[in-house]
């Protein structure tokens, strides 16, 4: 598994993540398997029987607390039923939401866990973050354009996202739209040269348009990041195969 470095980060409350999944696989090349990044630099959860803690801060708070130490062990059951007690409070946090649907995607209990992204979005319309991760949800569905549409708000939102750029990318790619998917993989890559899933969705679209030396060259730049990358690896014989050139093992 390849993860893509986590792009999306917000500070406050409970820790966040996002989610992506892989470009489906055209042409005999296999995709990257599907990724996601596990939340980033939560806050320390107060330890259990913390009187300071306690008395300082309200319920809520220590509710908050409570999910992000679940969230930290992976506990994603016990972070969705704390998230949702916060939420009876305050249906307007739009981090406790997008919480509770990463975490309930995680428990693969993935209608509610779209209602609780577009929640949030309903709270906060330009959340990147939660575009980025609905869009992922509804991409595995199958659901391309309300996935695009998202994806798309998720790039307007954050430009400086290479996860957004690739996402965007590999739902257009789903859709044998590779003339639009390849300026959007260059762009990740552009933002985020050391990702992965990026560089190989680039390069495997450049095989499946033909422009198998611009293949080459990314599969050669992912193969000496990534040497065990076996669907790169896969990628680049088909591309030297094509190309005419012996093709020996790597180093």
């Amino acid at each position: 598994m390849f993860n893509p470095d986590p792009s999306f980060h917000r500070s406050r409350g409970v820790a966040l993540a996002t989610l992506s999944l892989s470009l489906a696989a055209i042409s005999g090349c296999s995709p990257t398997s599907p990724q996601s990044t596990s939340p980033s630099n939560p806050p320390a959860a107060a330890t259990a029987g913390s009187n300071t803690v306690a008395r300082s801060e309200p319920p809520s708070s220590n509710t908050v607390a409570a999910a992000t130490a679940a969230l930290e062990r992976s506990d994603f059951a016990a972070a969705a039923a704390l998230l949702r007690d916060h939420i009876r409070l305050h249906p307007g946090d739009e981090e406790a939401l997008f919480n509770l649907g990463f975490s309930l995607s995680r428990l693969r209990q993935t209608n509610d866990a779209i209602a609780a992204y577009q929640q949030c979005l309903t709270v906060l319309p330009t959340y990147a973050e939660a575009h980025n991760n609905l869009g992922n949800l509804l991409l595995g569905r199958r659901e391309f354009d309300s996935a695009a549409a998202h994806f798309r708000s998720a790039v307007t939102n954050r430009p400086e996202s290479a996860s957004a750029h690739n996402n965007l990318g590999k739902c257009l790619a789903q859709q044998s739209n590779l003339v639009e998917a390849i300026p959007l993989f260059r762009e990740a890559v552009r933002l985020d040269p050391r990702q992965a899933e990026a560089r190989y969705n680039l390069a495997v679209a450049y095989l499946n348009t033909g422009q198998l030396p611009e293949a080459e060259v990314e599969l050669t730049l992912l193969l000496e990041q990534n040497p065990g990358m076996t669907p790169a690896q896969a990628a680049m014989a088909r591309v030297q195969r094509l190309l005419g050139k012996s093709v020996g093992p790597r180093r």
